[in-house]
Formats: C-alpha cells, sequence, structure tokens
C-alpha cells in the first residue's frame, strides 16, 4: 500500500524522549541557567539563532508552525527528560519552527560555549545521547 503524502489540513505530533543513556544531562544541569516558562510562553522563535541546548525539567514543550491562515500546527511535543533546541544549535542554521509552554516549564538553557567548551569535553555519554534524542 503506498503511502499517503502529508497535506497541511494533518496535523502531526511525535512525542519523544531523550534515550535514557541522557540521563548524564542530569549531571550536568548545575551548568544550565534555570528558566521558568508560563503555559503559552514562546520559548524559541521561528527564524532565531540556535544559542542553546534546552533540557526539559518539568512541563511540556509543543513544536510548532502556524500556516499560512495563522493555524496552529503541532508537529512535535515533549514532556520532561526531552532535550529540545538541538537541531538549529548544531547546524548553526536559524529556528524553523517555534517552541511553545504547552505548560508551565522549567527547563535549563545550556549556550554553545558552555556545551562544546565543557559539557562534552568531560563527558562524553551525552555525546552518544545527544545522537540517540
Amino acid at each position: 500500500m503506498p503511502r499517503q503524502r502529508p497535506t497541511d489540513d494533518v496535523i502531526f505530533l511525535e512525542f519523544t524522549r531523550v534515550h535514557p543513556a541522557a540521563e548524564a544531562w542530569r549531571k550536568v544541569l548545575h551548568l544550565g541557567s534555570r528558566l521558568h516558562f508560563p503555559r503559552g510562553a514562546e520559548i524559541l522563535f521561528q527564524g532565531q539563532s540556535g544559542q542553546a541546548i534546552y533540557f526539559l525539567e518539568q512541563g511540556e514543550v509543543r513544536m510548532v508552525r502556524f500556516s499560512q491562515e495563522g493555524r496552529e500546527k503541532i508537529l512535535w511535543s515533549g514532556g520532561p527528560g526531552t532535550l529540545f533546541g538541538e537541531t538549529p544549535f548544531f547546524d548553526e542554521t536559524p529556528q524553523r519552527s517555534t517552541f511553545v509552554a504547552a505548560k508551565d516549564c522549567i527547563a535549563r538553557a545550556f549556550p554553545r560555549r558552555v556545551v562544546l567548551e565543557q559539557i562534552l569535553p568531560s563527558q562524553p555519554d551525552l555525546v552518544l545521547a545527544l545522537f540517540r534524542s
């Protein structure tokens, strides 16, 4: 049976969690800035440069895009233990979507310098965790 092509009317949901190996992120939470986002807050904006990776401690985050008619489409959703913002961080490209707090959230933001100079050199297990996220 051939696969159907998605249309603009289809809303895609992908619920992901960081691979269990990414529990290693909990060892480095102290290196990230603790941020609180109330429900509905935009955390990352479409077009924004990827200057940090985020680890969600509490809450739910959704990656959304808006149609030309202004309709919100949910592309991805993640809960506690989820990493987000890593693609534009490593690709050094602008965000292609917006990340919104679906519930009140507490996240840790890890700036590029901290990730590349402190975390990855001292925590090689996180490299594997990133590939699996």
